[in-house]
C-alpha cells in the first residue's frame, strides 16, 4: 500500500509507473502536484533553514549562494580536521599493537629520578633549608 497518496493517483487515473514522471513535470513547471507540497518562502532565513535554493531572479540568490558556498567550504574544514585526528589515533592505535610487550618485560626496570620540591636536587632538605 502507498496509503492516501496511492488513492489520490488512483482516483486522477495516473498509471503506477507514470507517478514519477507526474512529480517531475510538477517539479519542472513549478505547480503543485498530489506528489509534491508547496511551501512559501519569504526571507533568506527560511530559505537558509530548508535548504532551498531562491529562484534566481530573487533578491536572495547571491547572498544565499555565497552563504552555501561558505558553510560548504567550513563543513570540508571540519571533515579535514576530523580526519586528521582520525589518522593520528590509527597510528597510535598501529603502534600499539606493533609493541612487543615481551621484550619490554626482559628489559630491566629503570628508576626514574625526579626532581622537584621533595625530591633529588634543589631540594628543601639537600639545600639545607628547614633541617
Amino acid at each position: 500500500g502507498g496509503g492516501a497518496l496511492s488513492e489520490r493517483y488512483a482516483k486522477m487515473g495516473v498509471e503506477k509507473g507514470k507517478k514519477r514522471m507526474f512529480i517531475d513535470l510538477g517539479r519542472k513547471f513549478k505547480i503543485v502536484t498530489p506528489g509534491t507540497s508547496m511551501i512559501m518562502l519569504e526571507k533568506l532565513s527560511q530559505f537558509i533553514q530548508h535548504d532551498v535554493t531562491p529562484p534566481t531572479s530573487s533578491a536572495f540568490y547571491k547572498e544565499f549562494i555565497q552563504r552555501q558556498r561558505a558553510g560548504t567550504e567550513a563543513e570540508e574544514a571540519q571533515v579535514i580536521g576530523k580526519l586528521a585526528q582520525v589518522r593520528v589515533w590509527w597510528r597510535d592505535r598501529v603502534a600499539w599493537w606493533e609493541r612487543d610487550f615481551l621484550e619490554e618485560q626482559k628489559r630491566p626496570y629503570k628508576r626514574v629520578k625526579r626532581g622537584g620540591f621533595g625530591f633529588g636536587v634543589g631540594s628543601a632538605r639537600s639545600s639545607g633549608f628547614g633541617g
